[in-house]
């Protein structure tokens, strides 16, 4: 029996530490952002350079908010995942009318993928937990919000030159790299990667042209 006191007692206290609300006083105005960074002022996106993500929350419910999550969504099935809010928030406190855009603030590094893509799409869900006090019993419960961005910029690999290099809805094929296709990384180190004739992929450091 006084274990079951404690647990009825560690409830109470969790739900009167929240603000009691029902879904009619929750509500918010969710935005992302994205703004690339030519970092080399070349006017061309290079993989490394990277795109700057914000999500702006504003609370235009009537009760303060005592959690917000921002999640990243399109990241199952992709050949590329985005992976830019997972490190960040919750948001907490958030009083009406007041607005958060610096919780959930993240740079993105560009891939060979987007470079090649000529874009970043981007979504994303905020969860906004609360308790709603409009039943016989109070109860923890989320809304959801999506939102979604994307982020266009021109990239050399976009607009080849080279008759030998051909790109077409974000593929790109090269029709003659007996030597392999040389690709710099973000830290700046150069790899000249090739493919066997079975398909096996192989890298190996080489100093950047």
């Amino acid at each position: 029996m006084p274990k079951l006191f404690l647990a009825i007692l560690t409830i109470h206290f969790f739900i009167s530490s929240q603000h009691l609300s029902t879904a009619q006083d929750i509500d918010i105005d969710f935005a992302l952002s994205g703004v690339f960074n030519d970092e080399n002022g070349d006017g061309l996106a290079q993989a490394g350079e990277t795109i700057l993500f914000t999500a702006t929350i504003t609370n235009t419910g009537t009760q303060t908010l005592d959690s917000i999550e921002v999640f990243d969504i399109n990241n199952f099935g992709s050949p590329d995942p985005k992976f830019i809010f997972g490190s960040k928030g919750p948001i907490y406190n958030l009083q009406v009318n007041m607005i958060d855009s610096t919780t959930y603030v993240c740079l993105y590094a560009l891939s060979i993928y987007d470079i090649l893509n000529g874009k970043v799409s981007y979504a994303a869900r905020a969860d906004v937990d609360y308790i709603d006090s409009g039943g016989s019993f109070p109860i923890p419960k989320t809304l959801h919000f999506h939102e979604s961005v994307e982020v266009n910029y021109s990239s050399a690999a976009a607009t080849p030159s080279n008759p030998m290099i051909e790109t077409t809805e974000g593929d790109v094929y090269i029709n003659e790299a007996k030597n392999g296709v040389i690709l710099k990384s973000p830290s700046g180190n150069c790899f000249r990667v090739r493919v066997e004739d079975n398909g096996t992929l192989r890298s190996e450091p080489i100093n950047c042209p």
